[in-house]
């Protein structure tokens, strides 16, 4: 929250602010922003998709818990509340032959193929917005301020109980309209606006300590291989000394990139990551969580068909998060592990450095051990790579209008 600019601020004070209604035009997207704040849609009322998911967070949990309280009290998820902005460039799911990886899925586990898949769990978990069943969603839905508006995008009868399977998806249809907005995903933090400029003025955008983390990002440092950037695997070059500076290849200076930058490959990977004993699930009743204490996080091959008997090699694995506002949504790791930047930028360079005193992974098999774990960063070089990655905070400047 302290790093946010003043733009960001207005921001969301004047753009992410919960909509008013009786909009003259009703767009999908415009009745998919009041679905995604309207606090009515849990059980008991208070919760909103932006309880977990608020802009001025990065779209992340306001409260930077670990894992996000429930609707009912006493209740919390198991995993940390990931991003909802940019979600709308990962990829589905599915397997990459050429990668021989899977990839892309919402959640931290890939188990929804898409956004609108995504949409319909909340409002059913009982950890989460605990509604009883998706007739109950559509009522509510039904008797809002914006229920004109839903009907006049999806048609006079789009809201019927009668079939509401079908009106639900509707339901899921306009909130994957509005996070797929560019109010969800603006390209506007200072990595942005450096990326549109080139040599000098480009690297004059960041502090030194900035311009040094980004070097080791691209580099030595590693960050690009999963959390890929056009600049990847140039990082000597970044301060010119690698090359010409007149392309990509001389550190990227001399080019304005021309893909987007979203720092992650949305591939999976178990990082080594413990439990996290401060995590409330542990404590639910057995009903909601019958192996308790002893509750271990299988990611993606708990949700795969045959569980994790049938897919031992993606045992711990979770899907790469994008790094965009990262600064803005502490905790970190898909159980919230970390508390800040800098300790898993740490725990990242150090984890399998003898003495270093990290606790067991939660999952012991599958780690990644090529591109993370002993780094040989010294202190000033981690903090430099936070200083980077601050950069990636949406409300820097204001993009131009494509």
């Amino acid at each position: 929250m302290r790093f946010r600019a003043a733009w960001f601020c207005l921001c969301v004070l004047a753009f992410c602010a919960p909509p008013t209604h009786a909009l003259a035009e009703p767009t999908a997207e415009s009745v998919g922003k009041a679905i995604f704040f309207d606090t009515n849609l849990s059980t008991p009322p208070g919760q909103s998709c932006a309880s977990c998911h608020d802009p001025a967070a990065g779209f992340a949990d306001p409260e930077h818990e670990a894992v996000s309280p429930g609707a009912l009290a006493g209740r919390f998820g198991n995993r940390n509340a990931p991003m909802a902005a940019y979600a709308k460039f990962i990829p589905e799911f599915g397997y990459d032959a050429i990668l021989m990886a899977y990839t892309g899925g919402q959640f931290w586990d890939g188990r929804a193929a898409t956004l609108e898949e995504q949409a319909k769990g909340p409002f059913l978990n009982p950890l989460e917005m605990n509604m009883p069943n998706k007739k109950a969603v559509v009522s509510r839905i039904a008797d809002s301020a914006y229920a004109e508006d839903f009907l006049a995008v999806f048609g006079p009868k789009s809201l019927s109980t009668k079939d509401a399977d079908a009106a639900y998806d509707r339901v899921a249809s306009a909130i994957a309209a509005y996070e797929r907005s560019a109010e969800v995903s603006p390209f506007s933090s200072k990595h942005d606006y450096a990326m549109t400029r080139t040599g000098s003025a480009r690297m004059m955008t960041f502090t030194m300590q900035e311009r040094q983390g980004m070097m080791l990002f691209n580099g030595k440092a590693r960050c690009w291989v999963c959390h890929e950037t056009p600049m990847g695997g140039m990082g000597d070059g970044m301060m010119g000394g690698g090359g010409s500076g007149g392309g990509m290849g001389g550190g990227g200076m001399g080019m304005v990139p021309d893909q987007i930058i979203l720092f992650s490959d949305y591939r999976y990977a178990n990082l080594g990551i413990p439990a996290n004993p401060d995590n409330p699930y542990y404590t639910l009743p057995k009903k909601l969580n019958p192996e308790g204490g002893q509750w271990i996080d299988h990611g993606l091959a708990a949700v795969m068909p045959g569980g994790v008997a049938a897919n031992p090699e993606l045992d711990g694995l979770f899907k790469t998060p994008s790094l965009r506002n990262v600064a803005l949504t502490a905790p970190y790791g898909h159980n919230g592990y970390f508390e800040t930047l800098k300790e898993i930028v740490h725990f990242y360079n150090t984890r399998d450095v003898p003495g270093a005193g990290w606790p067991a992974p939660e999952v012991s098999a599958n780690i990644d051990t090529a591109e993370m774990g002993n780094l040989g960063l010294s202190d000033a070089e981690e903090n430099a790579i936070v200083a980077f990655l601050m950069t990636l905070s949406d409300g820097w400047w204001i993009p131009p209008a494509p």
